[in-house]
């Protein structure tokens, strides 16, 4: 072989290992566990593929955990983190019971004169608007009613109970366990802003290690 072959031979086997080490867009690999996935950021799809309207602010992955030794791994939801590359939001996966779960408060307002003028309910642990149970959203437990006419307000009563919109997202939400298979389920996440696939990364960080997945 006469060295000008030689070196075509050594450049193209370069370029190769470049290609094999370079991430292909929702797949990640290190040798001790492998991820594919794929994005789902409108609410109409995320309601054809869960039977339940999420709301504005969700983004839900599917995702397929392929575990690459013969121990296995566990495999959990807070091994998860989405994040967008746009402004560096970021969010964990979230429990079903993080989203609509919780414990409901029926606060009575009252006037001045001290009768009750009605009830106003209100979730606890759940992720609402106004940043109610998000991560440094304010707390119901912290605010104070502003309102013009309205003394402190009273909790009437509690009342808990699991939420049924909870159960879809619990039959489909990737499983927690020690696993030695492929398994697969959706991961669910809150970002405020809408941002688009490809300018998301899922961050993986578990017993497995450390991965960054693409989305195209």
């Amino acid at each position: 072989m006469t060295l000008r072959a030689a070196c075509l031979v050594a450049s193209l086997a370069a370029v190769t290992a470049l290609a094999e080490d370079k991430a292909l867009p929702n797949q990640a690999g290190n040798g001790k566990v492998s991820l594919q996935g794929t994005v789902i950021t409108e609410r109409k799809a995320l309601f054809d593929l869960l039977g339940v309207d999420l709301g504005d602010g969700y983004v839900v992955v599917k995702i397929r955990v392929l575990p690459e030794t013969p121990e296995g791994l566990r495999v959990s939801i807070d091994d998860f983190t989405l994040v967008s590359r746009k402004d560096g939001e970021k969010s964990g996966a979230l429990s079903p019971s993080q989203i609509f779960g919780g414990t409901s408060l029926v606060v009575g307002r009252a006037q001045s004169g001290g009768d009750s003028v009605g009830t106003q309910e209100t979730r606890v642990g759940g992720i609402g608007i106004g940043g109610i149970g998000r991560p440094g959203g304010a707390g119901v437990g912290n605010s104070e009613s502003t309102e013009a006419g309205v003394a402190d307000a009273q909790v009437v009563k509690s009342r808990s109970g699991e939420d049924p919109r909870m159960a879809p997202l619990e039959a489909k939400m990737l499983p927690d366990r020690e696993t030695k298979q492929p398994i697969e389920g959706l991961l669910y996440f809150a970002m405020e802003r809408k941002v688009k696939p490809k300018d998301m990364g899922l961050i993986y960080s578990g017993v497995g290690g450390r991965l960054v997945m693409d989305f195209k």
